[in-house]
């Protein structure tokens, strides 16, 4: 298999993946951008380059699409939150997670101090984006994401970033159990292979919120200007 996935084959997949959620269709919810928030995780260097530690099969092809929703997102909604999966020394912030992974005291896996762990420079974040430092697959395990986003007032929420049957679907479901309303990006969110993001997708759309696509979100942002 090849390490990564292109933009153009994601275009030519992107329809059967949402013919692959669309059973659920009925489930599905109507966004309120006006309170929302975009989380943008984990789209860091170690697993979007070519030579990072943990290359992930549908991240590098989600780069161009997540980028422009931002752009968009971040002229006219807000907020966009970012979070950094690293460790200080995974032997003691990296609990059951970093021995999962077999990751030691001076692994560079994801090393908090080393540019494999920076979010790619193609949609790197802006001054007044957060940043949230997170040592699980969960963006709200011992962070203050929730707290922050009940200070926006934020109802919505919508997931992209890597690895959609990860760190993304983790958050998604944290999200919901907190009673957020989830909004999952087919297309803003990659997986580690095309069967496993199949499987996040239908389960997010099964039992935990909206899968919608990157364009759909814009052509909403744009409604709403």
């Amino acid at each position: 298999m090849k390490k990564y996935l292109e933009e153009m084959e994601l275009t030519a997949l992107l329809p059967k993946w949402m013919e692959a959620v669309q059973e659920f269709s009925m489930r599905f919810r109507a966004i309120d951008l006006r309170r929302s928030a975009m989380l943008v995780v984990d789209m860091q260097n170690e697993f979007l380059l070519e030579n990072g530690l943990l290359p992930t099969w549908g991240g590098p092809a989600i780069l161009a699409r997540v980028r422009r929703l931002i752009d968009v997102y971040r002229e006219s909604v807000g907020p966009i939150i970012y979070t950094r999966h690293c460790y200080f020394n995974p032997e003691v912030d990296g609990g059951a997670t970093a021995e999962w992974w077999h990751m030691h005291r001076d692994s560079p896996v994801l090393n908090a101090t080393l540019p494999g762990s920076a979010i790619h420079p193609v949609i790197a974040p802006q001054p007044e984006d957060l940043v949230i430092i997170k040592h699980r697959y969960s963006a709200f395990h011992n962070t203050n994401l929730e707290s922050v986003l009940r200070r926006f007032e934020v109802r919505d929420v919508i997931i992209s970033g890597v690895a959609s049957n990860c760190c993304c679907e983790a958050t998604a479901h944290d999200a919901f159990f907190r009673d957020f309303h989830v909004f999952f990006l087919a297309d803003g969110c990659g997986g580690s292979d095309e069967a496993a993001h199949i499987a996040t997708l239908r389960d997010i759309a099964c039992f935990y919120g909206t899968v919608l696509t990157c364009q759909l979100l814009i052509e909403q942002i744009l409604f709403l200007k």
